[in-house]
């Protein structure tokens, strides 16, 4: 087995890698694009209360992003807005103060988003750093076997990594998030 037969298979999964990013980029772009044009009929005058709009922007939400991650955070986020959307209907707040409330649950959410994603990526970092490893090992075994210099092989061991999760919920005006 020749080693430079391993160079075409390693670029390409580092294109690969470059291309999973950029397919990324552009799929949140194109979602950000389709719930703009989905929520265009969720607002005043089609839709009366804030409730309803607040429906019909998560019910959109729930269309384009239901294979997109951290669909418990979104379904939190859901159920604030239609808690402060009630709120201001019925008068208990005013729309100014129920704007805030819910941009600083997204802010909570995003963040949760954000340190789940972060434990994701540390883990799939140390995955990396193992498979680095191994395919370091391998190729340092076939040198071997084409020199015919026996060499004994080296084994690390591989790191059990379990990402965590978290469960978010909305009681009492508050979110809370707990990592199971």
């Amino acid at each position: 087995m020749k080693i430079w037969a391993t160079l075409p298979t390693a670029l390409l999964v580092l294109a690969s890698c470059v291309t999973a990013q950029e397919r990324t980029q552009q799929l949140n772009a194109a979602r950000a694009q389709q719930l703009e044009t989905a929520t265009r009929d969720c607002r005043p005058p089609r839709l009366k209360t804030n409730f309803e709009i607040a429906k019909c922007i998560n019910d959109a939400e729930d269309r384009i992003y239901a294979d997109a991650p951290h669909a418990d955070l979104r379904q939190a986020g859901h159920a604030i807005a239609l808690d402060i959307a009630t709120k201001v209907d019925r008068g208990q707040i005013s729309p100014e103060e129920g704007e805030a409330q819910i941009q600083l649950a997204r802010v909570r959410l995003r963040t949760e988003a954000y340190q789940r994603d972060g434990i994701q990526a540390q883990a799939a970092a140390q995955v990396a750093a193992q498979n680095a490893a191994t395919s370091a090992a391998f190729l340092n075994a076939a040198a071997a076997v084409q020199s015919n210099q026996p060499q004994p092989p080296v084994l690390t061991p591989m790191p059990s990594v379990l990402p965590q999760t978290t469960r978010c919920w909305y009681v009492g005006g508050a979110v809370t998030c707990r990592q199971m």
